[in-house]
């Protein structure tokens, strides 16, 4: 009856994300149960209810996959270009790493790219407002690459607070595994969203149902892309950040949380100028 109510609760609209994050915290962090996984790996169609994104389509390049090395284990995040040598991620994914233990990767599903697809980073910049805690809401950082990405990689628009969408279709893309007990990560995957009925907008964040058909994110996808369309073309909406669930392993069929592109537009373009 709790989850039932909460989930009514959920919604009402994202006010009520706040008070899931703060009083029944299920924050999913890659660093906490990722797994090591080799890069072209089986896995599930979906991210959470999604499926494969094709090698060589549009899509194959909307999202990267950022590889971070703890000590002796390995651990998947994405990320998204928005410079020809700066990508945009979550801040938990590289907050604490030195830049030669991350690695980018700019592979989609085994397919390859002309030119150089791995580069280590160069520099990483974190949010400086973050403290650890995702669900305090600056969960963001840049990473410089130590060269151009492959030309088939443009980097992505951000949405401004003055553009709106031209479509209800949401898209949400990223490496995470398709279930809380997968171990499948490390596969490109995507699913859309109702822009309307799923996205729960709040000044400074935004929260995604996702236990709706359409699914969502789950570990692995911290600092995974949302994309919608303004006036006919795609932009970044937002990035990732974490997921929040009432029951023991279904917090990815539940709820999360991103940091909204126009909310931290200042941020991302003063920052990723000095790189």
């Amino acid at each position: 009856m709790r989850f039932l109510i909460i989930a009514a609760l959920l919604l009402t609209g994202c006010s009520t994300l706040r008070n899931l994050a703060n009083d029944l915290p299920r924050v999913s962090r890659d660093f906490d149960r990722a797994q090591a996984m080799r890069f072209n790996g089986p896995g599930e169609s979906g991210i959470v209810n999604g499926r494969d994104v094709a090698p060589g389509s549009k899509e194959s390049r909307l999202a990267t996959l950022l590889l971070i090395t703890r000590g002796s284990s390995l651990h998947a995040c994405t990320a998204v270009l928005i410079k020809p040598r700066v990508l945009l991620t979550a801040a938990h994914c590289v907050s604490g790493v030195e830049p030669k233990n991350v690695r980018v990767v700019f592979k989609t599903n085994g397919s390859p790219q002309e030119g150089p697809s791995d580069f280590k980073a160069e520099k990483l910049v974190v949010h400086e407002k973050y403290d650890g805690k995702p669900e305090n809401f600056s969960d963001l950082a840049l990473v410089k690459i130590s060269g151009e990405a492959p030309k088939a990689y443009e980097p992505v628009a951000l949405m401004t607070a003055k553009e709106k969408v031209s479509s209800d279709s949401v898209t949400l893309i990223g490496y995470g595994i398709t279930g809380e007990d997968k171990k499948d990560s490390m596969i490109l995957r995507e699913t859309t969203k109702s822009f309307a009925s799923d996205i729960h907008a709040k000044d400074g964040y935004f929260g995604i149902d996702q236990k709706t058909r359409g699914g969502g994110f789950c570990r692995g996808d911290s600092g995974a892309p949302i994309y919608a369309v303004v006036g006919g073309k795609r932009k970044l909406m937002g990035i990732n950040s974490f997921t929040v669930g009432v029951e023991e392993h279904k917090e990815c069929h539940t709820a999360s949380v991103a940091m909204p592109s126009a909310t931290f537009s200042d941020w991302i373009n003063k920052n990723a100028k000095k790189l």
